[in-house]
């Protein structure tokens, strides 16, 4: 185990984003990353159950990145994605690697 993370302990961050369920809009309302986030000998890990409209994952990528975190070390994990979201996500971010248990091809209309 000690292979996979040879920086010692792991490191825990958090970022709130909070959608506006009229506009579907995301906002940034938090975080609190790691001082040693822009090390580069460390992966990070962006878990998000749902990937729907990709607004927030995008935004929380978005949000790491400006704190010197190469897309080459970013990982964003899923259970369930929406196809629109992984194209818009990757559209931005073509370097960037997304690990999801299933696509659903379709929103609903609240995203």
């Amino acid at each position: 185990m000690a292979d996979h993370f040879p920086s010692g302990p792991l490191s825990f961050g958090k970022v709130l984003i909070q959608r506006d369920e009229d506009k579907c809009l995301p906002t940034h309302q938090y975080s609190k990353l790691p001082s040693n986030i822009s090390d580069s000998e460390l992966d990070v890990f962006i878990l998000e159950p749902m990937l729907a409209t990709g607004g927030s994952i995008y935004r929380a990528i978005g949000i790491v990145a400006e704190r010197g975190v190469a897309l080459k070390r970013i990982l964003v994990v899923s259970i369930l994605a929406s196809e629109q979201a992984v194209q818009l996500v990757l559209k931005r971010y073509p370097g960037l690697h997304i690990v999801t248990a299933a696509i659903d091809e379709n929103l609903n209309t609240k995203g």
